[in-house]
């Protein structure tokens, strides 16, 4: 009797794994902003309040030899017990998760301990992490708000970046699109009157520029050496209704000698930009097709996507045909 075509009720609904992924796929960009809204969020409680919280916060010596990862209750006895052991004159540290999901991974980057065996080295990859993180929070949100607590934090991870710094790197990218990457200027470490300087290679410093100048990406992508296009399969499905886009790029793919074995159409098109999935240890071949191709963003399968194939391209509303 609980049931009646004048009132309908939805109930024990289940969803395929080839429409789940989609679904999951077009709510992306939402669930990817939630990091920014609840650092924005915090700042407005510290305000308030007077307590500083951050979506990943260090505590300990700041020359850290060892450093917990812990969330939950146990952060807090964590702390007190690295701050005991600080006293001690231990180098020891922990970084607090305040948020699992979505993890940011640049912001944990930002508050890790930085004592390495390369410290040079591993704090140019450290600022260009933070710088590039940085220029595409511009980028999607269109300003530099927020930037401005960089400084207090700054020294944490050893970088001279600046609030100021920041400002001047980020300024010309306000209020456009871009496409954000990061890659450090070529060169070796050299030691001189127990000094170590950075020898920056102009040879290197001028591919990298005529890359960037010719529209290349500086993305250190995984190498596509030892690949044979006849072992790599492919399933090209498209997810923005573009007539003719999937057997397009089937032919373009099967001409470079890729295994097509399955052309169609995903349930529905919600796609925006064209996606090269890849399964298990399938990331050089990924990069081969997306190099075949000329574009599409490498991505993980992850549990979001149903294929039998090495490699699944989902055509987006940005193919170039």
């Amino acid at each position: 009797r609980g049931l009646n075509p004048e009132h309908p009720t939805v109930r024990g609904t289940a969803a395929n794994p080839d429409v789940y992924f989609q679904e999951r796929e077009a709510v992306n960009k939402f669930y990817n902003a939630v990091p920014g809204i609840v650092k924005e969020e915090m700042a407005k409680l510290a305000k308030m309040t007077g307590r500083t919280y951050d979506l990943f916060q260090y505590f300990g010596d700041k020359n850290a030899e060892r450093l917990i990862v812990v969330m939950g209750s146990g952060s807090e006895t964590v702390r007190e017990t690295v701050d005991a052991l600080v006293e001690a004159g231990e180098k020891v540290g922990v970084v607090t998760v305040r948020l699992y999901r979505p993890f940011d991974a640049s912001a944990l980057v930002a508050a890790r301990a930085s004592n390495y065996t390369e410290p040079l080295a591993v704090q140019s990859q450290v600022q260009a992490s933070i710088a590039q993180a940085l220029l595409q929070q511009v980028v999607d949100k269109g300003g530099i708000a927020g930037i401005s607590t960089f400084d207090a934090i700054a020294d944490d991870f050893k970088t001279d970046l600046t609030y100021s710094s920041i400002s001047d790197l980020v300024a010309p990218f306000e209020g456009k699109q871009a496409t954000v990457e990061s890659a450090s200027i070529p060169g070796s470490v050299s030691e001189e009157g127990g000094v170590e300087y950075y020898s920056v290679s102009s040879s290197g410093l001028n591919s990298l520029v005529a890359t960037i100048e010719a529209g290349g990406s500086v993305y250190e992508q995984p190498s596509t050496a030892g690949v044979d296009a006849a072992g790599v399969t492919v399933t090209v499905r498209n997810g923005a209704s573009i007539n003719g886009a999937a057997t397009a790029a089937a032919s373009q793919l099967t001409a470079a000698g890729f295994q097509v074995p399955e052309t169609g159409n995903t349930e529905s098109a919600v796609y925006t930009e064209t996606l090269i999935v890849y399964s298990s240890e399938n990331e050089a071949a990924a990069q081969a097709v997306a190099s075949t191709l000329g574009q599409g963003r490498i991505t993980d399968a992850s549990n979001y996507y149903s294929f039998s194939t090495d490699v699944l391209v989902i055509i987006g509303s940005n193919w170039i045909s």
